[in-house]
């Protein structure tokens, strides 16, 4: 769906961080993916959106890992298939949230610190995705030759950003 960063600028994603979300921000968004309801419009909530083919956009909404933790299984179980979570200033901690996804086709997942391990994973944890997104994630140290590694064995990439 979405495999250039200027696509997802046009679809509105990319949004920077705000304050810290809180449950309620957060709510809304988990009781339609509970709910299972089709995305067959676009639906905003007040920290998110959700768009037609399975796309979520939670960039810059100023997520916790433990939040995304929370609405990990929610969004595998809703057959999300595009996840962007751009710009939530989250670390290498979140990378075990992030590869519960599911089996995503694209992941848009900069401006955050992950770092090169927590990519690696993720590569791993999505094979099927198509587009991944990394810029600005705080690549550098000895974890880079295992990134590159995961990169050049992944069987599905067709765009990288990092």
């Amino acid at each position: 769906m979405f495999e250039r960063p200027e696509e997802v600028l046009a679809a509105g994603g990319l949004s920077r961080a705000r304050a810290a979300a809180t449950d309620a921000h957060l709510r809304p968004l988990l009781e339609f993916l509970v709910l299972g309801q089709a995305m067959e419009v676009e639906r905003r909530f007040e920290r998110s959106r959700g768009l037609p083919g399975g796309l979520i956009d939670l960039c810059g909404a100023g997520l916790s890992v433990e939040q995304l933790a929370q609405l990990a299984p929610a969004l595998a179980r809703a057959g999300a298939q595009h996840v962007f979570v751009a710009g939530n200033r989250l670390g290498p901690e979140a990378s075990d949230a992030l590869a519960a996804l599911g089996p995503l086709r694209s992941l848009w997942a900069g401006d955050n610190q992950l770092g090169a391990r927590a990519l690696t994973k993720l590569l791993r944890a999505h094979p099927a995705a198509s587009a991944l997104w990394f810029a600005r994630s705080a690549l550098g140290g000895e974890d880079l030759g295992s990134l590159l590694d995961a990169i050049a064995s992944h069987p599905s990439l067709r765009a990288l950003g990092l």
